[in-house]
């Protein structure tokens, strides 16, 4: 979200696993390989030499370093592994740039926490194990904050921070005592507790008049959907049940015609050109559209597809070529020829491109750049 709110519609060159990257292209952004806007570091275990290399030449060529965190190390069932922070440090010294981060203890993410669970400042308790990010990030925002120590942190160790948590516990159970014990806070909630990474949980922990005020909604929530639905509240799960059987049905139609419409059933039919033998197609698709290399695998699937599909949807587009052609054609290659035409930036591997940024009023030229690039690298093969 914060890349998408700096630079809509990015790229960014990324060194992280799945979550990540679902995340950058749920927020409009591209995934690319040469030129990237960003280069984003988060946690996994794809780094390598390779990779870092890429990463520092792309950065010393004026993209933009992020790290999702900084934390040394992580907490692992097999014992500690290097975390974002080690290789972000690597980076940074490799570069001399400065690593942007949007993690603990970034004000940022932290606020942006608080307003997604829609507490105030002093309705919001920071639980966490490490001293240096979880609780550096609640006392810079005012937070209160409880320190488990159930990581790296020792009670010993203390007395070496300028800041201290509200309450130290070993364990989120002696935590859950200690308000019962205390009655500090009256009744407690904890709504929500789920990992959020690796080795991060998120816990949703409501207490005092919050909670209460919690409960109240929660029972006017559920009077309203028993009315809404017409069955008691007691009947509320099994009809919530059948309904979310419905969506599923729904969705799997869904996506049905939208494979429909990728195969050209019922879509607007695809611009073809043909360079040398080689067919190439063109296809526009809505701006919405997520997945355009839907649409891409399904044009080159058809018995008498192309074999090199562009697929454009409003300011992005995605490239797909044949395997029988990709030796020749990389896909690199196609986006960064239709780019410097329309615009953006782009990149890909092997038979898989993407780009981002571009103008749709040029897709007709870079079309037609397209052709020429395809032509050149086709002569120099021969």
């Amino acid at each position: 979200r914060f890349l998408a709110r700096q630079k809509p519609g990015g790229t960014a060159f990324v060194i992280g696993e799945g979550g990540l990257l679902t995340a950058l292209h749920e927020n409009g952004y591209a995934i690319v390989d040469h030129e990237p806007d960003y280069v984003v570091i988060g946690e996994g275990r794809t780094f390598n030499l390779e990779l870092v290399e890429a990463a520092v030449r792309m950065v010393l060529g004026g993209a933009k370093l992020i790290a999702t965190n900084l934390d040394p190390s992580c907490p692992t069932e097999g014992g500690v592994r290097p975390g974002c922070g080690a290789m972000v440090a690597m980076l940074e010294a490799a570069t001399g740039a400065k690593a942007f981060s949007v993690g603990k203890p970034s004000p940022i993410m932290m606020r942006a926490a608080r307003k997604e669970l829609g507490l105030t400042t002093d309705e919001t308790t920071m639980i966490g194990d490490t001293m240096e990010t979880d609780i550096l990030g609640g006392v810079q925002l005012g937070f209160h904050t409880v320190l488990v120590l159930s990581g790296g942190t020792r009670r010993e160790d203390l007395d070496r921070y300028a800041y201290q948590p509200d309450l130290v516990v070993s364990s989120l159970a002696e935590f859950s005592e200690h308000l019962e014990r205390s009655g500090q806070v009256g009744l407690a909630l904890i709504g929500s507790d789920r990992s959020i990474g690796a080795g991060i949980r998120r816990i949703e922990l409501r207490a005092g008049l919050a909670a209460e005020e919690r409960v109240r909604l929660y029972e006017a929530t559920l009077s309203r959907l028993s009315e809404s639905l017409k069955v008691s509240v007691a009947e509320l799960p099994a009809r919530l049940e059948a309904l979310q059987s419905d969506v599923k049905r729904l969705q799997r139609e869904v996506a049905q015609l939208r494979q429909r419409l990728a195969s050209g059933a019922g879509s607007p039919a695809a611009e073809m050109a043909h360079v040398d033998g080689v067919a190439i197609a063109l296809q526009r698709v809505d701006a919405e559209e997520k997945d355009l290399l839907v649409y891409a695998d399904h044009a080159l699937n058809r018995p008498d597809g192309p074999g090199v599909a562009v697929v454009v949807g409003g300011r992005r587009l995605a490239v797909k070529v044949a395997p029988s052609l990709a030796t020749r054609l990389e896909a690199a290659g196609v986006v960064r020829a239709f780019t410097a035409v329309a615009g953006g930036k782009g990149g890909g591997r092997g038979p898989v491109g993407e780009g981002g940024g571009i103008d749709p009023a040029r897709v007709p030229e870079a079309f037609q750049a397209v052709q020429a690039w395809i032509g050149e690298r086709l002569k120099e093969s021969s």
